[in-house]
């Protein structure tokens, strides 16, 4: 008995060879893939060069010379703003020794001058003041309290700096100042800076030089700004190209105390700053 031939279904067997030649054309193309070509030697594309601007120097690492407040506590250290004539008669000047010269060389008369020699910011808190050369028998804060000035510009510093730490210095002068808004708080209360002193406390290294007053200045100013009170910087309108007191703007006997032509200066550089 004959066996009958088994045949494949041509479906299935076309698919299968179909699969095969799928499968063996990717392997063929895969391995002959050419990879793409580098280019070469590229060409780096060009940065431009951005120029750095130099870092900023602190006052405080500043030399005499160059000594500047520019730049720093804006809206506090006082800019460019002329006062009327008008304006200016209402200003008390308050303060040492460097206040009672705005009066020795006829600047204001004396009933604008509040004054007391000698303090320093620890001792101004409780010694009893002159008003007009009168001695009042009160202290800044009671005769603040009893008069409410309109304008005041406060300066002091120039015995203190000689016998006080620095940050003590700031201490006490911040309490004194902050007595004096309690107790008139409409009061426009403006700080002056330390004026500086003849060259040849720079040659000495004194107690008292131009570098320790520039950089008392810059932490009076810092103060000013936490207090927001307004800062006076003056300084710089009595100093010579080395930052000393310029020539004849200092009297000669001590070298500290401005004289006429120092003191005109500072009173003008008032005038063409504190206007409103």
């Amino acid at each position: 008995m004959k066996r009958k031939k088994r045949r494949l279904k041509k479906g299935p067997v076309l698919i299968l060879i179909l699969i095969i030649f799928l499968l063996i054309f990717g392997i063929v193309k895969l391995c002959t893939k050419e990879e793409p070509k580098k280019e070469e030697n590229p060409e780096t594309p060009e940065v431009p060069d951005i120029p750095q601007e130099p870092e900023k120097k602190s006052p405080l690492e500043m030399s005499v010379q160059e000594f500047t407040l520019e730049g720093y506590f804006e809206g506090t250290v006082l800019k460019e703003n002329e006062a009327t004539d008008e304006y200016m008669d209402e200003v008390i000047f308050a303060g040492d020794s460097i206040a009672l010269y705005y009066v020795i060389n006829k600047l204001i008369p004396g009933k604008r001058l509040w004054h007391q020699v000698s303090i320093n910011p620890l001792t101004a808190i409780t010694t009893k003041i002159y008003v007009n050369h009168i001695d009042t028998g009160k202290t800044f804060k009671e005769v603040f309290e009893e008069r409410q000035p309109k304008v005041v510009i406060m300066t002091l510093g120039t015995n203190g700096i000689t016998t006080m730490q620095t940050e003590y210095f700031i201490e006490k002068y911040k309490e004194f100042l902050q007595e004096l808004k309690e107790v008139s708080p409409n009061t426009r209360l403006i700080v002056q800076s330390i004026p500086p002193v003849d060259k040849k406390y720079d040659e000495e290294g004194k107690g008292i030089n131009n570098d320790k007053i520039n950089k008392t200045n810059y932490y009076i100013a810092e103060m000013c700004q936490q207090l927001g009170l307004e800062f006076l910087f003056s300084a710089n309108a009595m100093k010579d190209e080395n930052g000393a007191c310029k020539e004849g703007y200092c009297i000669t006997k001590d070298g500290i105390h401005p004289d006429v032509l120092g003191n005109t200066k500072l009173y003008e550089y008032a005038k063409s700053h504190i206007g409103q």
